[in-house]
């Protein structure tokens, strides 16, 4: 059906779902949303422009750094089907991406999506058909079983307020964030306090996923030179309960791992402790060492076995050799694993090959919940050469991701059980064509 009331020139922006692999989104995984920052937004407001005047809108437009449609945000006009801003215009039915189902989870955007329905909505968007309860069933029971949590960390290689403000690393900064339930930034060397506000602002603008909030720890380091560890959190999933910067009174780290004990959305595991810390390369084996007495103190303090060691310990190449990397007393002692293993390279240089970025966990809860960990090749991802990603960062992000049960089968929800009871009785309640 064409369309020509002035409310369908509306613009959406659609971008790719947050997933393991998101270099490898399909056209019909995007999610819909209004404009984000920078480039995206003035894109946005240019094509707005143009149709305003009576042009029309390009289909689709790539827009940030990204090349190809699954690798960054693409705008169209006509949104394939009408939400409230846009009634009472009909659906298009030449729209470039496909109307889908999206079942969402209560902690996940989307779990499942089922495109090309066109002929199965009415000229308002709504069902000419019902869907079948069984199809339906089978949707709601992935839904519920994909509740997951993700953690990350990301050596941001000196991160200033007047880095932040480059428009390209702002955008991939927040996209990179996005991603995260929490993450520890590492490097932040900002002495105005301003980056980390600026940059939790572009945050909470890009999507519907926070609201963001931060925890910083104050500027660390024995000379002139200092750091900050900044944790970012999504303040709707998760709550710091407690934190502290490690009193080290011998003073062996160049700079006092930030420990932090976060809620969690989980019957299992309701907190977790994390410990950031980044190494100087000058004495890698002495702080990791020393970092088995941090553990202990954690674990002491808030009655704990379940803790995240994670950051840029330097753990690798001429750091660190494999030898010495496997008297650590992070290694010996049982109860720690690696979940960030060697061989992995997080480094964004292609001539290099370092596990430099590290997660180890401990705690049988908290390993029972890991369903993955990985660095995240973010130049891959979002289509950035290798002297754009150095920009950013010459680290890779590295992120694991926790269930909110152990392995194995759960037992389902009594609301759940109600609705599945409600679904297979459909046929003969005549809920179902």
């Amino acid at each position: 059906m064409a369309s020509s009331c002035a409310d369908c020139h509306s613009l959406w922006v659609f971008r790719a779902l947050r997933s393991a692999q998101p270099h490898r989104a399909r056209p019909e995984d995007l999610e819909r949303r209004r404009p984000g920052t920078g480039a995206e937004r003035r894109a946005w407001e240019s094509a707005e422009q143009s149709l305003r005047s009576g042009g029309r809108s390009s289909s689709p437009r790539a827009l940030g750094t990204g090349k190809t449609l699954t690798h960054s945000s693409v705008i169209y006009s006509n949104p394939p089907w009408p939400l409230p801003p846009l009634a009472p215009c009909p659906t298009r039915a030449d729209a470039v991406i496909p109307w889908g189902v999206a079942i969402r989870s209560q902690h996940r955007k989307v779990v499942w999506r089922r495109p090309v329905l066109h002929s199965n909505l009415d000229s308002s968007g709504g069902f000419q058909k019902p869907i079948h309860g069984h199809a339906l069933l089978l949707l709601l029971l992935l839904a519920g079983g994909a509740d997951t949590f993700h953690i990350c960390a990301f050596n941001t290689q000196r991160l200033t307020l007047s880095k932040v403000a480059r428009e390209p690393v702002l955008d991939t900064l927040v996209q990179i964030l996005a991603r995260c339930d929490i993450t520890v930034l590492q490097e932040v060397v900002d002495s105005t306090g301003s980056a980390i506000p600026l940059l939790l602002r572009e945050l909470n603008r890009f999507d519907d996923s926070g609201p963001y909030s931060f925890l910083s720890s104050h500027l660390l380091g024995r000379g002139t030179y200092k750091e900050k560890y900044v944790y970012i959190y999504r303040s709707h999933k998760t709550q710091v309960l407690d934190s502290y910067v490690y009193d080290d009174q011998n003073d062996l780290f160049a700079r006092e791992p930030f420990v932090c004990q976060f809620s969690l959305p989980s019957k299992v595991l309701p907190s977790l402790v994390l410990v950031s810390l980044h190494t100087t390369p000058k004495a890698v084996e002495t702080e990791l060492n020393a970092l088995y007495h941090v553990f202990l103190d954690a674990s002491q303090r808030w009655q704990s076995e379940d803790v995240i060691l994670l950051g840029d310990f330097n753990a690798d190449c001429a750091s660190l050799t494999k030898k010495r990397l496997d008297d650590l007393v992070l290694r010996t002692q049982a109860g720690f694993h690696w979940a960030i293993p060697d061989g992995v390279d997080t480094t964004v240089r292609a001539s290099t090959h370092c596990t430099y970025d590290r997660i180890v966990l401990h705690g049988e809860h908290l390993q029972s919940m890991l369903r993955g960990a990985a660095a995240f090749d973010f130049p891959q991802s979002f289509g950035l050469t290798e002297e754009e990603a150095l920009n950013i960062s010459d680290h890779y992000p590295v992120e694991v991701e926790l269930s909110y049960a152990v392995h194995g089968a759960q037992p389902l929800s009594l609301a759940t059980l109600l609705l599945s009871l409600l679904l297979l009785l459909s046929p003969q309640l005549g809920l179902v064509a």
